[in-house]
């Protein structure tokens, strides 16, 4: 079922709920409901489905069987924070609920590593979905990939976790996790393992891109898609990655949580390189800081150098080479592919992420950009649309890689909606960010902020409905109402093989 309820600020939070056994109980998150009063307030739709699979909706206009919505149907029973669970029972007339819509059963057995699941869920508070395969192609069957996970989170470690890498975006907070087996619950859908800007719930690119990259891996150590190798390197040195443009460890970290915490161990060493003092200060502090990360600081090695040159690797010393935004967006970027093409061994794989050209963000630059121009005189030379030089040309990329002497060059498209909890704090780190300067010869600050803050609601609005009309807000900040701001953004994943 799909639970609504109306915050203080006229903010509509969604969860998903599902009734559990056969006295009229509902089970969700306790971070959706720890009070009678939240109870009270809320509506709880059954049955918000559409009639076919590829029929849509939006929030305000999607099908619903019935709803609870009057104080006293529903009762407060039981709550965990450390567990985010919460246990609530219809008080009125159950029997009806539970003959019409069915309910679920808690298997008592744990889930094990490998078993097959599904979610059923209400994403975005939209009509139910079930997310069913680990990656986005539909190629793997949604499965448990770790049985006792530990992740760190705003400062807070949760341990004996189950992980897996199906599919899940805010709403689908208190989903059940069922086996295929039985179609019993065997886990309560309630985080992701990273977070991106503060994100709630939901799957982070990468764990896509990685998912790429495992079904792109067919060489005897690896399956295809698998977690930890088939045999553990014996007398051969440990698997390198080479993070190229590393930033502040997105990949890196995303690789060392994949591989260095699998149980056992993989025998693995990660080199992260980037120009920047800052970015590498950054991903150092967070190895020191991160529980999680610091039983295996020692794996990972933070090195300054050019990603055009490589010049402190080996040839022929990397397993994988990896960049996240960072050498496909390089100016000179051939002389990039001809050297991780020199430090990868025979058959090494390189993974690499650009942007679409038609990204979100590269059009707000390229609308940047033209107030710029406009604000120059006739003789200032005009600045070329950000989106021509940042974002990828795919045909281009693989004839470059091709001459550089890759081979099996294969490019996916992905798109990826990211919440911004803080837009405002979105909007500073851009501000921050040393290529806003060249625009701030021409515009001021508050042009540039105000700007990207139009831009960046604009754009929100088309992943937002609402069902009632609320009037309008007398802040000049956009943001006033605490609302997260939901946007899109479309990117290429490069797989190629030396």
């Amino acid at each position: 079922m799909r639970t609504q309820l109306t915050r203080d600020d006229n903010a509509i939070v969604t969860c998903t709920a599902w009734l559990w056994g056969n006295q009229g109980h509902i089970v969700t998150n306790n971070q959706c409901f720890s009070s009678q009063e939240m109870v009270d307030a809320a509506k709880f739709g059954f049955d918000v489905q559409t009639t076919g699979c590829d029929d849509s909706c939006t929030f305000a206009t999607c099908p619903i069987g019935e709803s609870l919505i009057e104080k006293g149907n529903v009762k407060f029973i039981k709550f965990d924070p450390t567990l985010d669970y919460a246990v609530l029972q219809i008080t009125t007339d159950a029997k009806h609920f539970l003959s019409t819509y069915g309910y679920l059963k808690i298997r008592l057995v744990a889930p094990v590593l490998g078993e097959k699941i599904y979610i059923p869920q209400h994403s975005h508070g939209k009509a139910k979905m079930i997310a069913t395969t680990d990656d986005d192609l539909g190629s793997k069957v949604a499965t448990i990939h770790y049985t006792d996970y530990t992740v760190v989170r705003n400062g807070t470690t949760y341990s004996h976790l189950i992980a897996y890498t199906a599919d899940a975006v805010p709403g689908s907070s208190g989903s059940p996790v069922l086996s295929r087996e039985d179609n019993t619950v065997v886990g309560l859908h309630r985080m992701s393992k990273l977070s991106l800007v503060n994100t709630p719930p939901q799957r982070h690119p990468t764990h896509a891109r990685l998912q790429l990259m495992n079904k792109f891996l067919t060489d005897a150590e690896y399956q295809h898609g698998a977690d930890t190798p088939t045999t553990a390197p014996t007398s051969k040195a440990p698997f390198h990655f080479l993070d190229v443009g590393c930033g502040p460890g997105v990949l890196t970290f995303e690789f060392a949580y994949r591989y260095l915490n699998a149980s056992p161990p993989t025998d693995i060493r990660i080199t992260a390189t980037d120009l920047s003092d800052g970015m590498l200060h950054q991903l150092s502090e967070r190895l020191k800081d991160d529980p999680s990360l610091q039983g295996f600081a020692s794996k990972v090695a933070v090195v300054q150098m050019d990603g055009l040159t490589l010049d402190k690797v080996e040839s022929g010393s990397v397993d994988v080479v990896g960049s996240n935004f960072g050498l496909a967006l390089f100016p000179g970027r051939s002389r990039g592919w001809t050297s991780a093409h020199r430090v990868l061994k025979d058959e090494g794989v390189l993974m690499v992420t650009a942007w679409d050209p038609k990204s979100t963000q590269l059009r707000w630059f390229d609308e940047i950009a033209e107030l710029f121009n406009a604000a120059g005189g006739a003789e200032d030379e005009p600045m070329a649309l950000p989106s021509s030089i940042v974002g990828a040309d795919k045909e281009k990329m693989i004839k470059e890689l091709q001459e550089a002497g890759f081979r099996n060059v294969e490019v996916y498209h992905t798109s990826h909606t990211i919440v911004f909890d803080d837009p405002n704090g979105m909007i500073d780190a851009i501000m921050n960010n040393p290529l806003t300067a060249k625009f701030l010869e021409r515009l001021t600050r508050e042009q540039m902020k105000s700007t990207l803050a139009a831009l960046l609601e604009r754009d929100a609005g088309a992943n937002f409905f609402q069902a009632e009309e609320q009037p309008g807000s007398t802040s000049a900040d956009l943001f006033a109402d605490g609302r997260p701001r939901l946007i899109s953004f479309a990117a290429y994943t490069i797989l190629a093989r030396k």
